[in-house]
């Protein structure tokens, strides 16, 4: 199968779950990997969606004696975890009657919670980055698939697992659907680091107004969405 029929299936896959498809993912991906490079370069080298790393960066504080540096990674932190419980909340109360109809809520929810961080000045970058984190899980939350297989839209660790681990059994079992599942892996992690890089052409410019540009990418999702409804 030539590489251009892959991307082919790839792309032109309708799925019933019209959020895993993949146009939709490529655009809240892009929104996922601005999103990481919008808070660590304009909002104080915090990450948004790595919680990992805010985990780390906040046991150093804690380490270090210094406490008030360690409340603006854990703030982001129970925003993360606050964000998920929004997320499957909305979906324990809306998805009886419309199993895609909560997913469209979170995402209408997400475009109005990073339009408002858009405009929060630099001296509330605390408050910034606990709304991008909230933001984030709510997508995670919520959008757990590419046409069919599990995937995260705001970080890339599962991603590289899972692609590496289809990829040895491609190379070990010469199963086209193995290498199938690498190639949406490894496309996902491309669409994230393309992301990240539109974040630091433009994070300059821009400066606060950067995370509008998320907004964009979900809003072209969220019409995406509504049309295959």
């Amino acid at each position: 199968m030539s590489k251009n029929l892959l991307i082919s299936k790839f792309l032109n896959k309708h799925n019933e779950d019209v959020s895993e498809n993949a146009l939709f993912v490529i655009f809240i991906t892009l929104c996922g990997g601005l999103q990481d490079s919008y808070s660590y370069i304009v909002r104080g080298k915090v990450f948004a969606n790595a919680q990992t790393g805010n985990i780390v960066l906040m046991s150093q504080k804690i380490i270090q004696a210094n406490f008030s540096g360690s409340i603006s990674y854990l703030i982001p932190l129970l925003s993360f975890c606050i964000g998920v419980f929004i997320a499957q909340t909305i979906n324990l109360k809306v998805q009886a009657k419309n199993k895609n109809v909560w997913k469209l809520l979170v995402l209408a929810l997400e475009i109005f919670i990073l339009f408002v961080v858009g405009f929060i000045p630099q001296k509330f970058n605390i408050i910034a980055n606990s709304l991008v984190s909230l933001s984030c899980s709510m997508q995670i939350q919520a959008f757990k698939k590419i046409n069919g297989y599990n995937y995260a839209s705001t970080m890339c660790i599962g991603n590289m697992r899972s692609g590496v681990e289809a990829l040895t059994s491609y190379v070990h079992t010469n199963d086209k659907l193995e290498r199938h599942r690498a190639i949406h892996y490894f496309l996902v992690i491309l669409v994230f680091a393309l992301g990240a890089a539109i974040g630091a052409l433009f994070a300059p410019i821009l400066q606060e107004k950067l995370i509008i540009i998320c907004c964009i990418f979900l809003t072209v999702s969220l019409i995406l969405f509504i049309k295959e409804l």
